[in-house]
C-alpha cells in the first residue's frame, strides 16, 4: 500500500508535468500567428476535434481565467485592460444565446 510520502512524490511529479504541458500549449497558442497557425477561442463543451484536424489551436477562456486567478494576476490585468479603455464590468464568458443580439 502506498504511503503518504509516496503519494506526495507522485503528486509533485504530476503537477510539474502538467505545468510543462500547459506552458507549451499556451506558448503554441501565443505564437500561432508566427508559425502560420490559427487560434480559436471556444467554450468548454465545444468539439475540438474538427479544429485540431484543421491545425487550429483551441483555447478555452475559462481555463485562461482560472490560470490568471491561480497566478493572482487578475487585479493587475484588469487594471491594465481598463487603462486601455475596456469597461470594468465586461462579462468574462460568452453571454447565453437568449441574450445575443438578433
Amino acid at each position: 500500500m502506498a504511503t503518504n510520502i509516496d503519494k506526495e512524490k507522485r503528486k509533485i511529479k504530476s503537477v510539474k508535468k502538467m505545468k510543462e504541458i500547459m506552458t507549451l500549449y499556451y506558448i503554441d497558442a501565443k505564437t500561432a500567428a508566427d508559425n502560420g497557425k490559427k487560434v480559436a477561442w471556444i467554450t468548454s463543451g465545444g468539439p475540438v476535434e474538427p479544429l485540431i484536424a484543421m491545425d487550429i489551436i483551441p483555447v478555452y477562456p475559462e481555463n485562461h481565467g482560472a490560470m490568471i486567478g491561480a497566478a493572482k494576476m487578475g487585479v493587475d490585468l484588469c487594471e491594465k485592460a481598463e487603462a486601455m479603455g475596456y469597461a470594468g464590468d465586461l462579462v468574462p464568458t460568452p453571454a447565453p444565446i437568449s441574450l445575443a443580439p438578433r
